[in-house]
């Protein structure tokens, strides 16, 4: 078993890297349960990342194991663009392109990262500042952006073409159906949420009862101008761990 916790979803779920930049603190509650109770914790969530970008997460959490899979669901309006045809069911999330290298998620191993840039001397550079120089110039090592739909025209980490845009501004006035998509998107997460349960790993909705106090703690943090206090946190993820002991050996 890899890992005691693996937690998907979006931006909600997704922790950065240094910590919130508001704070200067690891207090999302993926880094408390790893920084203050000792459990090893792989997070793939990512900011903007669809429904059926969070099932191959969950897919992909399965494939390489824990004890607890950690999920919530997001909007059913957000897309899945293909950018790209080299799309294989082997390479499991990595088909899926991580472009925030604030994210913590985008440094794993498990995920298709930011475009590749490539030096003088051939060697992959995502993170180089020179990548930015010419969007055009850019090569992604992933084919699918999920994204929300607002802003793509002026997303720095998609080139769109004007007929792309239009045509998905035509996708949701003629085609796009919420209730559909939320139906259609419930099936999926169920399905994995499934397999989790098959492989033996506790799956748990935040959204549910075990997971509500880990939710209602996030959504106070993420909106509120200053960080939770230290022991509302504590207490807030003491109550999680007490209610599902993980029986660590």
């Amino acid at each position: 078993m890899k890992f005691d916790i693996i937690v998907c979803g979006d931006s909600f779920s997704s922790a950065t890297k240094n910590g919130n930049p508001r704070s200067s603190r690891r207090d999302h509650y993926s880094q408390i349960l790893q920084d203050q109770f000792g459990y090893s914790v792989l997070c793939l969530a990512r900011g903007s990342m669809s429904n059926l970008g969070i099932a191959w997460q969950m897919r992909q959490a399965v494939e390489i194991g824990c004890k607890f899979l950690l999920y919530h669901s997001t909007w059913s309006d957000r897309l899945n663009l293909l950018i790209s045809d080299n799309f294989q069911v082997e390479k499991g999330l990595k088909n899926f392109i991580y472009p925030f290298k604030d994210d913590e998620s985008s440094h794993c191993d498990y995920v298709g990262h930011n475009p590749i840039c490539t030096s003088s001397n051939g060697v992959q550079a995502p993170n180089n500042d020179d990548c930015d120089a010419d969007l055009k110039a850019r090569r992604y090592n992933a084919p699918i952006l999920s994204t929300v739909p607002h802003g793509l025209e002026n997303n720095p980490t998609l080139i769109i073409t004007k007929d792309q845009h239009k045509a998905i501004e035509y996708y949701f006035k003629y085609f796009f159906n919420e209730a559909l998509n939320q139906e259609v998107d419930s099936w999926i997460l169920a399905h994995w949420h499934s397999q989790a349960e098959k492989a033996g790993i506790v799956p748990i909705d935040m959204k549910q009862s075990l997971g509500q106090p880990m939710f209602d703690y996030q959504m106070k943090a993420r909106w509120r101008a200053t960080p939770i206090s230290c022991t509302q946190i504590m207490m807030t993820t003491a109550l999680f761990i007490q209610t599902r002991p993980l029986n660590k050996k």
